[in-house]
């Protein structure tokens, strides 16, 4: 079992133990606190090295040559690692452990019921860091995109190659000059940082002022991930089609994905007002061809009840996803109950299905940045669906290239969403080449990171 062990003793600052006195103290009175805070109470659960998850970690480190930590903020950092935790695994002598700042992340590796090792990263402290390196000994411990704790970092950097991928210049954190200063420091430490991009590269050497021998650019692993993820999960995008055909055979579907309100009026609004034209039999049959599905941000009960509303307002019947199965058929609650009469919308109340669901259909509308933030756009692309999202779209930067380059059309009202659709109704039926040849040219970031990693993984 290779790894640097605890070498750490004489290499960490005196101020890194000062650091983890006050975040013991910290946490000591967020504790206090969560006595009468559900909230604090539960970023707290699951946080503590018990004795037991110790000795199952020695377990299994036991029986495999190498390891490698993952340490991701969420569900979206955890998907850019998975395609070079994939690699790692298909070589039969690693062990990867994944550990999560946020509980929304360990949320979503539950959801998907991931074989892959995780859990809720520790209070951040010298002690709490040692424990787990000394057992686990990783060859390498990898951030991805962010996390720069300094415990972590310190303990990181004197037992394995301490790595970052998918790095980005930062818009906010590291304007102020002392949040830059200890950005710099913390980020010094890291033995190698994979970059996204030719911005991102000036920026780290630049305004963090971080050794350009430290510095490369390789992309960004997200589009290995959603490529690699839509062949692996092909099977199961056409089992969803072969469950929505069940509404209604040879229909178009527009799937409004990781959806808010404003999103869903919009997209709603324009398809009554495309169900109520009557100029020509074109139009008519063009609303009587498509349907939409709806995969809301939040699948709350109140969310979905707040979704049967719209559609019941506009005289647009529903069906929810979990009441197609092969036992039972549609019912009437809705309005709905012959197979003449398909329902125009279809509601996702189930989680972890958007992938999939993007696998149904002919558009896409992406929600998130009609008032708040795009979200993810490239699930949908790598499907080659023409893709719409509103204006707020800055904060993604594979967002903002699609519109660079022409292949994403941003809308801002449901009149503009009704322009798009009818002009894209024309290719509906037909993927969108110039979109999947953009996502394949930008994949290759997860191989390259794990060529490097082989050097830390020799015998």
């Amino acid at each position: 079992m290779k790894g640097r062990k605890d070498k750490s003793k004489n290499n960490i600052s005196w101020l890194i133990y000062l650091y983890s006195c006050v975040v013991i103290f910290a946490a000591f009175v967020i504790k206090i606190i969560s006595i009468f805070s559900p909230f604090w109470k539960k970023q707290l659960e699951g946080r503590d090295i018990d004795r037991a998850w110790i000795e199952g970690l020695e377990r299994k480190r036991r029986s495999v040559r190498h390891a490698v930590l993952f340490f991701c903020s969420s569900a979206g950092e955890f998907e850019q690692a998975h395609p070079m935790i994939d690699r790692l695994l298909e070589r039969g002598d690693v062990m990867v452990q994944v550990l999560f700042f946020s509980r929304s992340g360990f949320g979503f590796a539950e959801a998907r019921k991931e074989k892959v090792p995780y859990r809720l990263c520790p209070i951040d402290t010298v002690w709490h860091w040692k424990k787990i390196f000394s057992v686990l000994a990783p060859e390498a411990a990898i951030v991805v995109r962010h996390e720069y704790w300094p415990a972590f970092v310190a303990v990181a950097k004197t037992c394995s190659r301490l790595l970052l991928v998918d790095g980005t210049a930062s818009r906010t954190f590291g304007r102020w000059s002392l949040a830059r200063f200890v950005k710099s420091r913390l980020l010094n430490q890291f033995e190698r940082l994979f970059l996204v991009d030719k911005p991102d590269l000036d920026y780290f050497e630049s305004t963090l002022s971080l050794s350009p021998r430290k510095l490369t650019v390789v992309g960004d692993t997200k589009y290995d991930r959603v490529f690699e993820r839509s062949r692996q999960e092909q099977k199961a995008a056409e089992d969803m089609v072969t469950l929505f055909e069940r509404t209604a055979s040879n229909m178009h579907r527009l799937v409004i994905g990781s959806a808010w309100h404003p999103d869903i009026e919009g997209a709603l609004d324009a398809f009554r007002s495309l169900k109520m034209q009557r100029e020509s039999s074109e139009k008519n049959h063009f609303a009587k061809d498509w349907q939409v599905v709806i995969a809301s941000h939040d699948v709350s009960r109140s969310m979905i009840e707040w979704i049967k509303d719209a559609c019941e307002k506009r005289g647009l019947s529903w069906i929810k996803l979990s009441s197609l199965s092969s036992e039972t058929r549609m019912t009437s609650r809705n309005g709905f109950n012959k197979p003449s009469e398909p329902p125009a919308v279809i509601i996702i109340d189930i989680m972890g299905k958007l992938a999939e669901i993007y696998g149904v259909g002919n558009l896409a509308i992406v929600g998130g940045a009609m008032h708040n933030k795009v979200h993810n756009v490239l699930e949908p692309a790598c499907r080659g669906l023409p893709i719409a999202f509103g204006p707020l779209h800055k904060n993604s930067r594979e967002a903002s290239l699609l519109v660079e380059k022409g292949l994403a059309t941003v809308v801002t009202s449901a009149n503009d969403i009704e322009v798009w659709w009818r002009q894209k109704a024309l290719i509906a039926q037909t993927k969108d080449q110039s979109l999947l040849d953009h996502i394949h040219n930008q994949c290759g970031a997860a191989t390259a990171i794990t060529e490097y990693l082989k050097e830390s993984l020799k015998d």
